[in-house]
Formats: structure tokens, C-alpha cells, sequence
């Protein structure tokens, strides 16, 4: 996956790259190295990201997901983690719940960025993850929620707004879940928070661009 993001000081390349870990923990290792020799040649990989309902693993008490974030955390890579697509089995739908997922992640010193794409077709079950997201009891500063699909959610509901309460605006990342989305439902999640009044500008400003230029910039 590669994210290119321009500024006003020039453009930032920034490769995220994706390992399986139901292939194996010898499958991991081998992909670990190549990626150690990638940024020893001056790629610059700044996270990983996982899928866990489609490459099919349970990130809960995983050695070998556990061997990939050890590795993220040594090599201060960021993590994205997507929660969706819409028809997960039930039983990954309890892993993937905050009180069991953030527990288990905040066991590293690591940068999450957790991402409900998916899920958005199914709106109760956003919001039933959102209001347990708000109740978990770690501190989350190194959790960032990633906003495909439920920009209109977060701006529009009064569960959505206590999530970015309870996280705090450096901590609410836009995203428009291209291609998943199409181009007029991007426009309508990017106008939502424009529109938004208990927003400032430069609020909308942190979720729009900021934060993420912050992230990649770490």
C-alpha cells in the first residue's frame, strides 16, 4: 500500500506494506527480514497494516502476530488495523470488541490506528463498538481512531462525538476508504465535517490533514 500526501514543503512518500500471519511464523520471519533490508536501504516503510477478518487470524494471544509487533515496536513502525469487512463471524467480532482489542494492544508501545471500514454497512454494530470504545479504561494516546465510512457518524451522533472527546481531536484521522468508497460518498463524508458547528476551523483542520501528516512525520 502506498499513501502519498503532499505539503507545502514537497511530497511524502510513505510505504505501508502487509504481512499474513496465517501463513507462519517462518513465512513472518523471512518477510521481517526483507523488510529490515528494505529500510537498511533507505526505504522508507513507516507501518503495517492488517485485516484480520479477511486474512483470517484472531490478533487475541497470536505468536505470530505477537512476533510482527514486537518487530513494529523495535522499529517504531506504526500498526493500522481494520475491523470490518461488514461479514465478520461472530467470534471475530468479540476479539475485535475494545475491551478485548485495546487490552491486548496496549501491551506494546506502539502506534495504532484503528479503522471501522467495513463496518459502516452495518451501523449498529459501529455504534455499538464505539460506545465500548469510549468506556475502555487504558489510556488511549496512542490509539488513533481512522475515519473511513464514519465521518457523518462522528460528526452527526452523540456517540460519535464522545468518542472524539474521549480520544481527543489530535487523535481522529480522516480517511476516505478509497477505493471501497466511491467518489460521492468521499464527498459527503469530507463535507459532514466541514459542516460540522462544534467543530473549529482548525479542528477540522487536525482531522482533515494534520493529524496524518503528524503520523507519518513521527
Amino acid at each position: 500500500l502506498k499513501a502519498l500526501v503532499d505539503n507545502v514543503n514537497g511530497p511524502i512518500q510513505a510505504a505501508f506494506v502487509s504481512i499474513t500471519p496465517t501463513l507462519g511464523l517462518r513465512y513472518v520471519e523471512g518477510k521481517l527480514e526483507e523488510m529490515s533490508e528494505l529500510i537498511s536501504n533507505g526505504v522508507d516503510i513507516r507501518g503495517l497494516v492488517f485485516a484480520p477478518t479477511l486474512q483470517g487470524f484472531n490478533p487475541i494471544r497470536n505468536e505470530t502476530f505477537e512476533t510482527i509487533l514486537e518487530y513494529a515496536e523495535r522499529n517504531n513502525l506504526l500498526v493500522i488495523i481494520h475491523l470490518g469487512p461488514w461479514f465478520i463471524h461472530d467470534a471475530y467480532l468479540r476479539e475485535l470488541m475494545p475491551e478485548t482489542l485495546i487490552e491486548e494492544l496496549g501491551r506494546y508501545n506502539v502506534t495504532f490506528i484503528i479503522s471501522p471500514i467495513g463496518l459502516d454497512d452495518k451501523p449498529l454494530i459501529v455504534i455499538k463498538w464505539l460506545n465500548k470504545f469510549i468506556r475502555v479504561r487504558p489510556i488511549l494516546t496512542k490509539f488513533y481512531l481512522e475515519t473511513s465510512g464514519i465521518n457523518c457518524l462522528l460528526m452527526k451522533t452523540a456517540t460519535g462525538r464522545a468518542v472524539i472527546n474521549r480520544l481527543g481531536i489530535d487523535n481522529v484521522v480522516f480517511a476516505t476508504g478509497y477505493p471501497y468508497y466511491r467518489f460521492n460518498r468521499i464527498l459527503r463524508e469530507i463535507n459532514c465535517i466541514r459542516e460540522a458547528r462544534q467543530l473549529s476551523k482548525e479542528e477540522k483542520e487536525k482531522i482533515l490533514i494534520d493529524n496524518a501528516l503528524a503520523l507519518i512525520n513521527t
